[in-house]
């Protein structure tokens, strides 16, 4: 059974250790000491009003070397420290060192958050105390949870629990707020009874009862997660409370069966479970709840296994619980959403990878940057990318790549530009489309159409004029058309004016195309000069307006 005091004293002892340089022997054995305790339970390190709590057990101040580590908690500005349960030697010695280091005039909290951090740590978390708290002996009761100073000096003053008398788990009523997702595991059941498998995690441990129901989460998705199984175990017991007592400990168990049921390739019950802890993890209350399901979610979404989910994001059934769960993955998640855009030929699923960056922050802006990748494919796909996205931040990143000095990252920028087609295009397109080939300039027109194109509108009209082929002038007024503006529409109805009787008569493919366009256009304005057109002297002009009329009647 995990005891309150002797962690307290192994860890105040190793602090005591470093501090005063202690022979190495010694050091390792106290090391091995505390690794062994942690290895059972986790713990939550406070003080309070000058006492030591741990996981909100009182530690009496007359234990060995308890004062000092509760002088250097204070001295350097921590406020908590929680240590998840299996923390690593590596990370228990960079936190000690850290406590055990003269505390500097601020900031000494940040040193230790820096010094975990140097050594890779995902289940050790330091908390500052806040510009008020450090200026004050009094605690906020959201980052104590409530206890009290009176509280604490009963927990003191009764000792610890006596041993082989560990709480009992309540039976529990299945609560009526809980997720429809939750509803197909078997909650009735006593989790002190469940026996893990050999290969699975060690059993949670036991749970208290609830004082109230349990909280409104997120619903779910119906899943069905085996109440036999280590998984389906680890989630009811967080599920019964989700905020309660002992709360690290339980979500640590959870954190150890998902990786087991990823190692197994059971990605639809995994996917289940985080995302139900990160629904849940929005309402935790400060203190505690919040920063166990902060350091749980850490350790678990490592680089390995959101590069095992991410390409369940593309998935119909699987897509919204995994784009939940890289969004939740931040940094580690952003880069291995990066690497399959990059890669993956598939437009579908590269925008399915892109709609879940655009959920976090920056993401879209890490996306734009790989427009100055490299590889030429890589540029390519996320030209084409973004054109089909419609992303109007890329506009200058695109337009840099006209000049690139691959023809198909050239072709894939000059259209993802007319895909876009807001104002800050119109300059870049006007001069791929009066300096292109005709094939590039038929595809680009055929790229440009909406309302938010009216900005090309004009410098459409203008390289119309100066076009000689008949099959890009065709699609330059198919795309007037698709912008539909008056201005658009105007400059429709002029070209496809028979011009005069001798000189200056347009020639009838032209005229033909024109009327395309308005057809396409089907505005009133459009209809009016098809009108006038069903009587033209040109019978392919005049059949085609007809039609066209036709066409626009039946859409209204």
């Amino acid at each position: 059974m995990f005891n309150h005091e002797i962690f307290a004293v192994s860890l105040a002892r190793m602090v005591d250790l470093v501090r005063s340089r202690a022979p190495t022997p010694q050091q390792k054995s106290s090391l091995r000491a505390l690794y062994a305790l942690t290895s059972v339970a986790s713990a939550m390190v406070r003080v309070y009003q000058d006492m030591l709590t741990v996981d909100d057990v009182g530690i009496p101040d007359s234990l060995p070397t308890i004062p000092l580590l509760i002088e250097r908690i204070r001295d350097h500005g921590v406020a908590e420290i929680a240590i998840a349960r299996g923390a690593a030697p590596v990370e228990l010695l960079a936190l000690v060192r850290g406590l055990a280091a003269e505390p500097p005039a601020e900031g000494g909290a940040r040193r230790i958050k820096g010094l975990l951090r140097d050594a890779h740590s995902s289940a050790i978390m330091v908390i500052p105390l806040q510009p008020d708290e450090a200026a004050s002996e009094r605690r906020a009761p959201s980052v104590t949870q409530a206890f009290e100073a009176s509280d604490i000096e009963a927990a003191a003053a009764a000792g610890p629990p006596p041993a082989g008398a560990p709480p009992t788990d309540a039976a529990f009523e299945l609560p009526a707020e809980l997720p429809e997702g939750m509803r197909s595991i078997d909650l009735a059941f006593d989790v002190t009874e469940q026996e893990p498998a050999q290969a699975g995690p060690v059993a949670p441990p036991p749970l208290p009862a609830p004082a109230g129901p349990a909280p409104t989460v997120e619903p779910l998705e119906p899943q069905t997660i085996s109440a036999e199984t280590p998984l389906g175990t680890a989630l009811a017991a967080v599920a019964r409370d989700p905020y309660g007592h002992g709360i690290l400990d339980r979500l640590t168990y959870l954190s150890e069966a998902v990786h087991q049921a990823l190692a197994e390739d059971q990605i639809q019950p995994a996917l289940h479970a985080l995302a139900a802890v990160i629904a849940w993890e929005p309402a935790a209350p400060d203190g505690s709840p919040r920063n166990s399901y902060a350091i749980v979610l850490r350790r678990t979404l490592t680089r390995e296994a959101l590069a095992q989910l991410a390409p369940f994001v593309t998935d119909p059934r699987l897509g919204p619980e995994a784009a939940k769960v890289m969004q939740r993955g931040r940094g580690d998640a952003a880069e291995v959403l990066l690497g399959l855009v990059a890669i993956t030929e598939d437009m579908r699923e590269r925008k399915a990878y892109m709609l879940a960056l655009r959920g976090m922050p920056e993401g879209v802006s890490q996306v734009i940057h790989m427009l100055a990748h490299r590889q030429w494919f890589v540029v390519r796909n996320v030209a084409d990318l973004m054109g089909e996205l419609r992303i109007e931040e890329s506009v200058g990143a695109l337009a840099d790549c006209l000049d690139h000095e691959d023809a198909r990252v050239r072709r894939s920028a000059a259209v993802a530009l007319a895909k876009i087609g807001t104002n800050a295009t119109a300059e870049p397109l006007r001069g791929v489309m009066r300096d292109g080939d005709k094939e590039l300039r038929a595809l680009i027109a055929a790229s440009i159409g909406g309302p938010k194109s009216r900005a090309l509108a004009m410098p459409l009209v203008g390289l119309a004029e100066q076009e000689e082929d008949l099959e890009v002038l065709a699609e330059y007024y198919r795309a007037l058309g698709r912008i539909g503006t008056t201005e658009a529409v105007r400059a429709l109805a002029k070209a496809a004016e028979p011009g005069g009787l001798l000189i200056g008569r347009r020639a009838s493919g032209a005229r033909v195309a024109a009327v395309e366009g308005l057809r396409i256009a089907g505005s009133q304005a459009a209809v009016a000069a098809l009108q006038g057109l069903a009587a033209d002297g040109d019978k392919p002009v005049r059949d085609l307006a007809k039609s066209a009329l036709e066409e626009i009647k039946g859409r209204r």
